[in-house]
Parts: C-alpha cells; sequence; structure tokens
C-alpha cells in the first residue's frame, strides 16, 4: 500500500479510516473547506498549542456540559472516536489545535500520553 498522506497506515491500524478506500477516484482526503490531510500520527498532549479558540463553532470557548460529556465518551472508549486536528507553523514548527479543543483539553487532563492527530 502506497501512502497518499505520511501515517495513512497508522491511521488505519488505529481505526481511523480518514481517506478512500484504494481505487475511489479521489484519493486523498479533502476537507469540507478544501485543504488536504498532509499527515496523522500520535503525539504528546504537550507538543500542541492552542489558537486560542478561533476556530470554535461556540464563540464562548469550552461548554462544561460538552466538556463533561466528551469525558465520559474518552473515559469509557480509552480513545478518540475523531483525531484532533492541527496545523504546523512553516517558520516557526508549533503544532495548533485547529478543531478538537473539547477533546485535546480532556486528553490532557486524563494525562494521556498521546493524541491522535491529523495535521492539515
Amino acid at each position: 500500500m502506497i501512502e497518499s498522506f505520511v501515517g495513512e497506515r497508522l491511521a488505519s491500524v488505529l481505526g481511523y479510516e480518514e481517506s478512500p478506500r484504494h481505487g475511489h477516484p479521489d484519493r486523498k482526503l479533502r476537507l469540507t473547506d478544501g485543504v488536504i490531510l498532509k499527515e496523522f500520527k500520535v503525539i504528546k498532549p504537550a507538543r500542541l498549542v492552542i489558537n486560542e479558540l478561533k476556530n470554535q463553532t461556540r464563540n464562548k470557548g469550552l461548554q462544561a456540559a460538552n466538556l463533561l460529556a466528551v469525558r465520559n465518551e474518552m473515559k469509557a472508549k480509552s480513545r478518540l472516536d475523531y483525531p484532533i486536528y492541527s496545523t504546523v507553523d512553516p517558520l516557526t514548527g508549533v503544532e495548533t489545535v485547529e478543531s478538537g479543543h473539547h477533546r485535546f483539553d480532556i486528553a490532557k487532563s486524563l494525562y494521556w500520553p498521546g493524541i491522535p492527530v491529523s495535521v492539515v
């Protein structure tokens, strides 16, 4: 299998089927706003920073009710259903959470050693 993005095999093994199967006409993952997945990896939470929640659909930051619901689900499953999405600054190399702020906050509070991240 030739990977269409770095870490595709890892994503598949961990159950994150984000790219179309071989033979699909659109082999590269295209997110709803047209960005392409560049890499999938599992990294330490300390390597990620928050971008002031500017991309949150909720304009008031993290919501307590959602945090509790997501926390309970993450504790029960011991995994994320969806990876966190991040970007990497090309000049500084800083990796920033773009989507998944609640999941990121909870993973840190649960002391998870690694978080699945899709770099876009």
